[in-house]
């Protein structure tokens, strides 16, 4: 995930490489994260994450957990799943944010200060929301919505007097026939570059080829280091990828995000780019479109969600045998596009619980470029 900014958010991970994305806000700042906002044709679209909240809520204050949008008619209308203060107690609600007035009513009274399993269900063709937290439905209410209208996004917002922080990570569903249930489990890794790819292209900062090495920055707990090293395409139609480190999931893989974090060398200049992943044998691409990026570095992210064959994810095939990088392609002016940080986060849904541990204070965090939709 990252903010609306592009940049890459502050994230406290394990060793194994669990993902937390880390937001905060003072007053009503938004400080968003957005995962992949998506519009979808099925009947039931799933929101499946973890939410933990170390700071505390002052009564009245609240922080925007979920947030979704749905045509109500031929209006794009926002809502969002909140967790409130009420008077000392902490307690869901459902919110129209465009009419700024509550969905249904308040939840049970709920217990904070540990990492859990939010899961959000829109049944868009039985105008229903409900909000499942730890396996229990804590929400119900009925919204009227156009059947395939759904975007969603995890996000951390909301109201608060004094800077407070919040960590999430979610994952998007979309199921015609609701597959799913409350007990599913989203499962995500990070990986990241370990070797030279089969597509060398590139070229590295300085002159000469380009290597792995140059945009493997979010590992070791580093910062991506921006100008210092990164790997660049330049001309017509090139292509860079790298192998990389693996996982074994539990869960079933649903799909891969790839993220780069970069910038052109000159400005008011339009480029045609994108994200390619590699089994070894055939390529898969997704286009980030044609853009003028300019020259501060944002981040991208490329969602697949069926491998390059076209088939089912397979733990050796795709994720064991995975290249991934950057294509530049032909229509792009004459510049280079500096990639100077690359990552893949895998994605599996399932019935195992492999929620990710609580994240740690905040000292010694690593940074992420993000999770995944």
């Amino acid at each position: 995930m990252f903010n609306d900014a592009g940049t890459p958010e502050g994230t406290g991970v394990s060793t194994d490489d669990h993902g937390w994305q880390r937001g905060s806000f003072t007053g009503n700042k938004n400080d968003r994260v957005v995962i992949e906002t998506t519009g979808t044709s099925g009947e039931f679209t799933w929101l499946l994450g973890y939410f933990f909240m170390r700071d505390v809520l002052s009564a009245g204050e609240f922080i925007s957990v979920v947030s979704f949008v749905l045509l109500v008619g031929a209006t794009p209308t926002s809502f969002t799943a909140r967790l409130y203060n009420v008077s000392g107690t902490y307690k869901w609600r459902l919110w129209n944010v465009t009419a700024d007035t509550q969905v249904g009513s308040d939840s049970a009274a709920q217990t904070v200060g540990s990492t859990l399993l939010v899961n959000l269900r829109i049944d868009q063709d039985g105008d229903q929301l409900d909000l499942f937290v730890g396996g229990s439905n804590v929400l119900s209410a009925s919204q009227s919505m156009t059947t395939g209208s759904a975007t969603m996004s995890g996000t951390t917002e909301g109201g608060a007097a004094t800077d407070a922080a919040f960590w999430s990570a979610w994952c998007l569903y979309v199921d015609a026939t609701d597959t799913l249930n409350e007990a599913h489990y989203p499962e995500m890794r990070l990986i990241h570059p370990d070797g030279e790819g089969a597509h060398a292209d590139y070229e590295i900062s300085g002159g000469g080829a380009a290597v792995y090495t140059s945009w493997d920055d979010l590992i070791a707990e580093g910062d991506p280091d921006d100008d210092t090293t990164w790997n660049a395409g330049q001309d017509a139609t090139e292509e860079e990828t790298s192998t990389f480190t693996t996982h074994a999931m539990t869960n079933a893989i649903t799909a891969l995000a790839v993220l780069h974090k970069l910038r052109q060398d000159q400005a008011s200049k339009t480029v045609v780019h994108g994200a390619i992943i590699s089994d070894g044998t055939t390529d898969k691409t997704v286009s980030y479109g044609s853009e003028d990026i300019g020259e501060t570095y944002v981040v991208r992210e490329a969602i697949f969600h069926t491998p390059p064959d076209g088939g089912s994810w397979d733990q050796t095939n795709e994720i064991d045998a995975l290249e991934a990088g950057h294509r530049r392609d032909a229509g792009s002016e004459a510049l280079n596009i500096r990639v100077t940080a690359l990552g893949v986060v895998v994605v599996a849904l399932g019935t195992t619980n492999l929620a990710p541990p609580d994240p740690p204070a905040a000292t010694g965090r690593r940074r992420l470029m993000g999770q995944v939709s």
